[in-house]
């Protein structure tokens, strides 16, 4: 199977008419690399104008907790990437992923199922915003 490129994605994206939204892989590549590939699609004319951080959270994976063990060490990962995409992208709109365990406001677990967000809001600054996805935890 060939993998899909970029120029596939432009393609695509000019077929539909549609403005692309870049989920960057925070957990098996680097923030070198994924500005790169943001470069390279700016490049190309795809526009760098929606970025999203952190969905590998929902697959609550061990490489996941032992890279951000904690909702903190997440926040100040993802303010790093944020500063350095905003640099690059400043018209891009930013957003992390976080995941929303139950109905209370005060428990967000981000990356750790079960894990409290009061960190994790406290220390992200800066994003556009943070995407909840509802999670229901036996």
């Amino acid at each position: 199977m060939t993998p899909h490129t970029l120029e596939d994605f432009k393609q695509a994206a000019d077929y539909l008419g549609s403005t692309p939204i870049f989920v960057l892989n925070i957990l098996s590549d680097n923030l070198q690399s994924q500005l790169e590939m943001l470069r390279q699609a700016h490049h190309i004319d795809l526009p760098v104008q929606y970025i999203e951080l952190g969905n590998e959270l929902y697959f609550s994976t061990a490489d996941f907790q032992n890279r951000y063990p904690t909702a903190g060490d997440y926040a100040r990962a993802m303010n790093t990437w944020n500063d350095s995409l905003t640099v690059q992208f400043p018209d891009a709109g930013i957003a992390v992923a976080g995941v929303k365990v139950n109905d209370t406001e005060d428990n967000i677990a981000v990356p750790v199922s079960g894990l409290q967000s009061g960190a994790f809001f406290l220390q992200l600054r800066d994003a556009e915003g943070a995407l909840l996805t509802k999670q229901f935890v036996k």
